[in-house]
């Protein structure tokens, strides 16, 4: 009887072991998981973060390129009182700057 009581601790106590086995190794494909999930939330975080950079520079280069293409721009010119002149035919020069000499008549004198 006492052989039959110690073999039944030894499986009970066998069991118990196995059932911590098994606990503590799903404790580290859990470990193991967080730990996988941290390295790609971080490393997406860090594409994010220089994919972001990146395009602010295509951008700040962009409007760097447009300002000045417009800061060199020249309008079309407009007469004395500030009146565009382009729907109006014989007012003012559409030459951008280039101003058209002025003809003088010879009862204007």
């Amino acid at each position: 009887m006492n052989e039959n009581k110690e073999s039944k601790e030894l499986t009970t106590e066998h069991f118990a072991m196995e059932v911590l086995k098994q606990e503590q190794e799903k404790s580290k494909a859990k470990n193991l998981g967080v730990v996988g999930l941290t390295v790609g939330f971080i490393g997406l975080a860090i594409a994010t973060a220089v994919i972001t950079i990146h395009l602010t520079n295509v951008n700040y280069k962009n409007d760097c390129d447009w300002r000045k293409l417009f800061s060199d721009y020249d309008s079309i010119s407009q007469d004395g009182e500030g009146i565009n002149n382009a729907n109006y035919g014989e007012q003012g020069d559409l030459l951008n700057g280039a101003e058209d000499e002025v003809k003088e008549e010879p009862g204007d004198q």
